[in-house]
């Protein structure tokens, strides 16, 4: 009688547990399937192989929650967790976000050692993605200046690359959809901080001899998070193809 009521009970965890699971996988279509519709244009800087697998940092221009939806759908492959300010404005799509995708938020007194530690474990333990925005953090995160080359120095450890992503939100003109707001997507290069990355030779090999890569000096880290940040304040040129 014993084992046929524990059996009972975990044939009932089980289907509730497959039902969760369902109505998350339900619940996110939706979510995407809005996100999508906020998408106009979107530019890739290179064709590339998909890293579906591997977790990478996003590094992302800002102007609303929106944004944050809009990746959920480009990167909807991956596990993102992003960080936003304390200060940020809160907007109804902030719950679809969370429903989605993990949320963490920060403030100036925060960004200290254990945090850099924690994003190091997302990356490198729990397989999770990273979308960090600079200049949300300076503006709702008290005044918080996401250094360059802190964030280099995690890539390498984690052995992950950085993406550099762009929003630009315009009306739209059509007679059946004016003043809807598209956002138009520039997607740039999925970047490695290493020798063999041609954008970094010369910072890597500037010096002749042995030479222990991992071990760069806070100037060159410096050098190559400014070349990869200078990207968020290209300009964008939109003609590219809509998500599928």
């Amino acid at each position: 009688m014993m084992a046929t009521g524990f059996k009972l009970v975990e044939g009932l965890n089980l289907r509730a547990r497959l039902l969760r699971r369902t109505t998350f996988r339900l619940w996110k279509s939706i979510i995407l399937s809005k996100a999508k519709a906020l998408i106009g244009n979107v530019n890739y800087e290179s064709v590339e192989p998909s890293y579906s697998s591997i977790p990478v940092i996003i590094l992302s221009s800002f102007n609303c929650f929106s944004d944050f939806l809009v990746l959920s759908y480009v990167f909807r492959d991956k596990d993102l967790t992003f960080i936003a300010g304390r200060g940020l404005p809160v907007e109804k799509s902030i719950e679809w976000l969370r429903s989605v995708n993990h949320v963490l938020y920060v403030d100036n007194n925060q960004f200290g050692y254990s945090f850099l530690k924690n994003l190091l474990s997302m990356l490198r333990n729990l397989n999770r993605s990273v979308v960090i925005p600079p200049e949300a953090a300076l503006r709702y995160a008290g005044g918080l200046s996401v250094n360059p080359a802190v964030i280099v120095r995690i890539a390498m450890a984690a052995s992950v690359p950085i993406i550099p992503v762009r929003f630009t939100w315009r009306a739209e003109n059509g007679q059946l959809s004016r003043g809807i707001q598209k956002c138009d997507v520039w997607i740039g290069k999925t970047t490695y901080i290493s020798p063999r990355t041609e954008e970094f030779h010369d910072v890597f090999f500037k010096k002749r001899g042995a030479r222990k890569f991992r071990d760069l000096p806070d100037e060159d880290l410096a050098e190559i998070g400014s070349r990869i940040f200078a990207q968020l304040r290209g300009s964008n040129s939109f003609n590219g193809s809509h998500l599928q």
